[in-house]
């Protein structure tokens, strides 16, 4: 939890939304507990490139995320119909690719979080009730939260967690105790 975590300052927030270990159910990091993104040295900043397509799911190349519109989701490859992010990994920890499927009518929060958050970062979901309300992370999930209240872009509390895990010597597919380390 949260506030049990072990760790100074920011610490226990990273260990939440990097590992999934914080005050809401991992469902949905792919690899619970361990560290996943794309490795360092990848590219120099993130390239947006985008191009519309008729593909009802396209497919990322390496290095790539892609984020698609789908009537029913779960025939995409979602566990449900309220959309999800599917990760592809080269080795644990290191994600290769990531395609992003959300309902129509889904809000412009949810394809942010899902493709940035969960398809780029590889940040789990956070409890936006523990944490002082839902606006204060892209990733904020859980009892009573909407995809409509959550950040619609990268916050402060997201951007300094990334920052000090991606500036650390840890490296992707670290677990919970190197980060306590």
């Amino acid at each position: 939890m949260l506030r049990a975590a072990a760790l100074p300052g920011m610490a226990g927030i990273r260990v939440a939304t990097f590992l999934g270990s914080g005050p809401l159910s991992a469902r949905a990091c792919p690899h619970i507990g361990t560290w996943s993104g794309f490795p360092r040295g990848t590219s120099g900043d993130i390239q947006t490139v985008f191009e519309l397509t008729d593909e009802a799911d396209p497919i990322p190349g390496l290095n790539e995320v892609t984020s698609t519109s789908h009537a029913n989701p779960s025939t995409e490859g979602c566990a449900s119909d309220v959309g999800c992010t599917i990760p592809t990994f080269s080795d644990v920890g290191v994600l290769a690719s990531s395609r992003a499927v959300q309902p129509s009518t889904q809000t412009v929060q949810a394809y942010v979080h899902d493709v940035i958050g969960h398809g780029v970062l590889g940040l789990c979901h956070i409890d936006g009730n523990l944490i002082g309300g839902p606006e204060l992370s892209l990733m904020s999930g859980g009892e009573g939260i909407f995809s409509g209240e959550i950040a619609g872009e990268l916050t402060m509390l997201d951007i300094e967690s990334a920052i000090l895990v991606y500036a650390s010597s840890l490296q992707l597919g670290a677990v919970r105790s190197d980060f306590a380390q």
